[in-house]
């Protein structure tokens, strides 16, 4: 029961610094962003139950303060269209101590460079629109953190989610045909979906 608490708190921790960060970042764009109490338990409760069943602690801790961090950053996204750079720092700091005992430390930065590499390139090929540096910096960030495989697996299932709610945005006329859509909260669902997959 205290190892559960504690992943909770480590969710919380996550969730709430990474929405301050933001909220310092972007300077008042997201007045309110401060009035996401109910969003927030929501993220604690969901991304505890998911990441619990990783077997390793560490993995459970990482997994829930990765999950969170996204939902804070997926939020941000939605309300402002920028991924702050201050916000990143979470997920900075959990990069460097995932890589900080070395055994991963080449498949982390291969990670990095690969996916950032590519999200970089769909920027530079959408003029920015679809991708902004700040998803670049993310993904490179997740690239270190997942690895090559895994961050890649996610990325294409942000894609395919990215797909089947614009499609559906579309059919409603919600959305034109070029309107870009947050990529962020793509990414936020895409790990949920995996890390229920590695629960199952």
């Amino acid at each position: 029961m205290l190892y559960v608490v504690f992943v909770a708190c480590s969710a919380a921790i996550a969730f709430g610094l990474t929405e301050l960060l933001a909220y310092a970042g972007l300077r008042g764009l997201i007045a309110d962003s401060m009035h996401s109490g109910p969003a927030a338990l929501i993220v604690v409760l969901v991304s505890t139950l998911v990441c619990l069943h990783f077997q390793a602690a560490r993995a459970t801790i990482e997994s829930v303060i990765l999950c969170s961090s996204l939902a804070s950053l997926a939020m941000v996204d939605l309300r402002s269209g920028y991924v702050p750079n201050l916000a990143l720092l979470p997920l900075i700091a959990l990069a460097i101590f995932h890589l900080a005992g070395g055994s991963e430390l080449f498949t982390g930065i291969f990670g990095a460079l690969l996916v950032g590499g590519i999200a970089l390139a769909l920027h530079v090929l959408g003029n920015g629109v679809s991708f902004g540096l700040g998803d670049v910096k993310l993904l490179a960030l997740l690239g270190g953190i997942l690895g090559p495989e895994r961050s890649l697996m996610l990325l294409g299932y942000a894609f395919i989610i990215g797909a089947g709610i614009g499609l559906t945005l579309l059919v409603l006329g919600r959305v034109a045909r070029r309107d870009a859509l947050p990529f962020v909260p793509m990414l936020g669902l895409a790990f949920l979906w995996q890390a229920a997959a590695h629960a199952l």
